[in-house]
Parts: structure tokens; C-alpha cells; sequence
């Protein structure tokens, strides 16, 4: 009897301990799940502050057609470069990163660090003794509604180089199995800044003239007595200053 009692007693014990190790167990999950929430909550209320405060929605929509799947180029180098990067918190950091067309985000695939549009002022890139700064957008264009980095130009702060994907669709077959639907190049947009005006640079002279009725004549006598051609980099650079102190 008093060996049936106490078997009895050791199983309500080890049932009381695997309940409360479960319950040990529960507290413990919870309590790491609580602790990863906040640390979330937190990164995302740093995150929104920066985007509220430069005013950024979202990058540019680069979307690939749906026959392109989510295999194909992004980057805008195929390999890492060294790049140095400013935040608007005034941090400094520098690596080997791949700059992300499709996201507007700087990546490091080996440390797995990622630096979004909205944190970074600006970076600049090496390849080989040629040093790129590229600039937020917001810096040239406050009023844009996306973000992401423009290429500044050396001979004048008025011009900018922004790249971005373009996809052509097309179908085919290889051995009549194999199909394709199209390849994805980058492209590189000129945007010019006249009197906070934001333009795309048109691809003739006479177009780029037309964009300015007030100074048309005076403009198009500027150029040809100076024989500027707007598909040089000087040349330009002397167009848009020019306009800059004479288009009202």
C-alpha cells in the first residue's frame, strides 16, 4: 500500500514539474518574442522618422513584366565597389557594396549590411582612379514624390545623371524549347534644374530650346555663337548655367 502511495506520489510530482517546465518554457518564448517585437517596433519608428522627415514614400517602381520573373539584373555594376557612404545622421562608413537599381538601396552582400535610400545623404563610388558622387534625389529634386541617388556632374550642380532599369519584352525560343522573354538593360536619364524646374533633357538641341519661350531667341543665339552642342558635357554645362541666370 504504502508502495502504491508513493508511486502515485512521484507521478503527480513529475506531472507538476512537466507542467512547470512547460509554463518555464511558455514565459521564456514569450518573453523573446515580446523583446524581438519591440526591438522591430523601434527599428521601424527610427526608420518612419527619417522618411518622414525627408518626405520619401517609396523608391521608383523599376518593375520587370511578369514574364521576366525575379531573375535579372538589378544592380547597377555587376560586381562590388568600393563606395563610401554619408548618412543623414552624419555617420561615415566605407566597403565594397552593389548599388541596387530596382530598391534604391546600397548592399554588401559579404556582412550583409543594407543602407536604403532614406538614410543615406550621399556616397561615393571608386572604379579605378575615377572617384562618382552620387547624390539623394531630394537634395536636387525636394518636391520628387520618389527617392533614390542621382550621379552629380563635376562642371555644374544644376545637372544630374539618374539611371534606372529598362525592360524589353520580346519571345523566342531556343531549339524551340527553351524560351525568353526579353532582356533588361540600364539606362541613364539626363535631368537638368532651371529656376527649381526639374526637366529630362531631350535628345535635340531644337526641343531642348523650345522648353524656354521667354529666352528662345537669346538662347538659341547663345548657342550658336558659342557653337555649343548639347551632347557634350561642357557644353552643356555652359547651356544650363546660362539659363540658370537668364530664364525667369
Amino acid at each position: 500500500m504504502a508502495t502504491k502511495n508513493l508511486k502515485e506520489l512521484n507521478t503527480r510530482a513529475f506531472r507538476v514539474n512537466k507542467s512547470l517546465r512547460k509554463c518555464l518554457a511558455t514565459m521564456v518564448f514569450i518573453s523573446f518574442q515580446t523583446l524581438q517585437l519591440n526591438a522591430q517596433v523601434l527599428e521601424e519608428i527610427n526608420l518612419n522618422a527619417v522618411v518622414q522627415r525627408l518626405k520619401i514614400i517609396e523608391a521608383p517602381e523599376w518593375e520587370a513584366p511578369e514574364s521576366f520573373g525575379e531573375h535579372y539584373r538589378k544592380h547597377l555594376y555587376l560586381t562590388e565597389k568600393p563606395i563610401t557612404i554619408v548618412t543623414y545622421e552624419g555617420d561615415t562608413t566605407s566597403g565594397y557594396f552593389l548599388y541596387n537599381l530596382k530598391t534604391e538601396i546600397l548592399e554588401n552582400p559579404s556582412s550583409g549590411r543594407l543602407y536604403p535610400f532614406n538614410v543615406v545623404r550621399y556616397f561615393t563610388l571608386e572604379e579605378g582612379s575615377k572617384e562618382s558622387r552620387f547624390s539623394n534625389l531630394t537634395e536636387f529634386n525636394p518636391k520628387s514624390k520618389f527617392g533614390g541617388f542621382v550621379l552629380d556632374w563635376d562642371c555644374s550642380k544644376n545637372i544630374k545623371t539618374k539611371f534606372q532599369l529598362s525592360f524589353e519584352s520580346y519571345e523566342g525560343s531556343v531549339d524551340g524549347f527553351q524560351k525568353f522573354n526579353g532582356k533588361v538593360n540600364v539606362i541613364e536619364k539626363t535631368l537638368i534644374k532651371v529656376q527649381g524646374r526639374i526637366i529630362e533633357l531631350p535628345e535635340h538641341k531644337n526641343d531642348l530650346i523650345d522648353l524656354f519661350p521667354t529666352v528662345r531667341q537669346r538662347l538659341k543665339k547663345f548657342i550658336r555663337s558659342n557653337k555649343l552642342r548639347i551632347q557634350k558635357k561642357e557644353d552643356l554645362c555652359q547651356i544650363v548655367d546660362w539659363l540658370s541666370k537668364n530664364e525667369n
